[in-house]
């Protein structure tokens, strides 16, 4: 069976390279088509090995990741192994993406300029290692101000975490200088005032913490 690989497929490819695996609806999103189309792609690219492909009953979607054809075309060695999906983690995961697509849809940002975790734990940017005691955020903004590249880290929160947890992630943020500001996006108020206070309680201004709902509104989460 021979299939023409389309500029659509490699967006797909690049997409789950990046962030590792997605869902039916993330792609739908990202591409701007419907879950239908989606599926009837992704199974012809299955049957060549280009995708991978597991129910997930908990979340009634499919997920997604590259097949053997794509992972062993891949230039970095960790990326050829296959994919684990976690589902424990998996709807904070799959919140990342929908967060990352929304990114580069409303705010106006390349994807260029998003750094995922994956890309970060592989050492891709150059910001951090692997293993070093430091947050590793879930994802990472590069924007320009005043002629100078700024980071901005983004963490999503979809658990209230303890305190000491929460202070050990502030010290590790004031000690790695290469962020200019850390945000919050949580999937409640009751997270998002917890993380705003420890912020205030431990003068850490720098950090801030908004609503998934306050996200998608539009808000000026990132602050210049």
């Amino acid at each position: 069976m021979e299939i023409r690989i389309t500029e659509k497929d490699e967006k797909i490819f690049k997409f789950l390279f990046r962030l590792k695996y997605a869902s039916t609806k993330n792609l739908s999103k990202y591409l701007n088509c419907s879950n239908n189309a989606i599926w009837k792609r992704v199974s012809r690219l299955k049957k060549l090995d280009y995708i991978e492909s597991t129910w997930i009953s908990s979340i009634n979607n499919r997920v997604y990741s590259n097949g053997v054809s794509i992972r062993k075309y891949q230039k970095r060695e960790q990326y050829k192994n296959k994919v684990k999906i976690n589902k424990v983690t998996l709807p904070h995961h799959l919140l990342i993406n929908d967060i990352y697509i929304f990114l580069i849809k409303n705010f106006e940002i390349e994807e260029q300029n998003i750094i995922t975790e994956r890309e970060i734990f592989f050492e891709r940017t150059g910001i951090l290692k692997k293993g070093r005691l430091t947050s590793v955020p879930d994802l990472v903004i590069k924007k320009d101000k005043q002629g100078k590249q700024k980071l901005i880290a983004i963490e999503v929160e979809k658990t209230r975490k303890t305190k000491k947890n929460i202070k050990e992630v502030f010290k590790n943020y004031a000690m790695n200088t290469s962020y200019f500001c850390v945000r919050y996006i949580c999937v409640s108020e009751v997270i998002k005032d917890f993380v705003n206070n420890m912020a205030e309680e431990e003068k850490r201004k720098f950090i801030k913490a908004y609503t998934v709902e306050e996200f998608y509104n539009g808000i000026d989460f990132i602050g210049f």
